[in-house]
């Protein structure tokens, strides 16, 4: 893939897949929601190849808006796909041009420690994975946004699109136990979309994570999946080439989020 290529969908990644987890931690965190009590803010980010997404911070969480917001204080434009994807990776470049709210951009230092807090959420280190109460938080986070970055991938990425097409479709949805919470997609030609909850539709494919211990190794790509299966710490219910599809497309997700595998 051309890097002008790989910079557009790492950038659209980072907007509509990695940054709508803030909601998650801020809720998760209770050193997010002081850091917000006193400084709610919003922003909107912007490249000159048109991607864009706004997000609103307060001590509730994160409302994310897939395009421009005109209640967003700050508009920040990036002047390349590769200078948002640098600027997002923590790379060093030079600055985004404020195209509103300029007296309001130190607000930008918060927007940069909840960035450091997500990056501890969504990597987390081997002791606060062995903790029940991070991976409760930690599992569901990670599955969101590798799902929505399937659906921003089979809808704008070409060798993705293709998958996508080749099938199978059908709703799947994603769990941690008999009684876990679920997460879910409509992988389904013109109804790529995902969601947490029970779907209103019984699912082609359910997959259980026997514990919460398996389903966050396996969201980080650190079990096989076909030997857990035979193990019995994952199970398939329904359309088992469905659930296999759709790991496969999670583990594309990866590459443009995590800056050690994309360097």
């Amino acid at each position: 893939m051309k890097p002008a290529a790989f910079h557009h969908l790492q950038t659209r990644l980072y907007l509509h897949a990695v940054f709508p987890a803030f909601d998650g931690v801020i809720k998760a965190s209770q050193e997010a929601r002081a850091l917000l009590k006193e400084q709610p803010f919003s922003v909107c980010f912007k490249t000159r190849s048109g991607l864009r997404a706004s997000y609103h911070f307060t001590e509730t969480g994160c409302d994310y808006i897939p395009g421009d917001s005109n209640q967003a204080e700050l508009e920040l434009f990036f002047f390349s796909d590769s200078h948002a994807a640098a600027t997002f990776l923590e790379q060093t470049v030079f600055p985004p041009l404020p195209l509103r709210g300029f007296g309001s951009i130190r607000k930008m230092d918060t927007f940069k420690a909840l960035s450091e807090m997500l990056k501890v959420w969504l990597k987390p280190t081997e002791g606060r994975l062995a903790e029940e109460s991070f991976r409760e938080v930690y599992v569901p986070l990670a599955l969101r946004l590798a799902l929505r970055g399937v659906c921003q991938l089979c809808s704008h990425d070409r060798s993705s699109t293709q998958l996508f097409s080749s099938g199978p479709h059908g709703l799947a949805v994603f769990q941690v136990g008999d009684n876990g919470s679920p997460v879910w997609i409509r992988f389904q030609p013109g109804e790529l979309e995902t969601g947490e909850g029970e779907p209103d539709s019984e699912p082609d494919a359910r997959v259980i994570f026997r514990d919460s211990m398996v389903a966050a190794l396996a969201t980080m790509d650190k079990v096989d999946s076909v030997a857990a299966v035979g193990l019995g710490q994952i199970e398939v219910i329904g359309q088992v080439p469905l659930a296999d599809h759709l790991n496969f497309l999670m583990e594309r997700v990866q590459p443009f989020v995590d800056p050690e595998v994309a360097a």
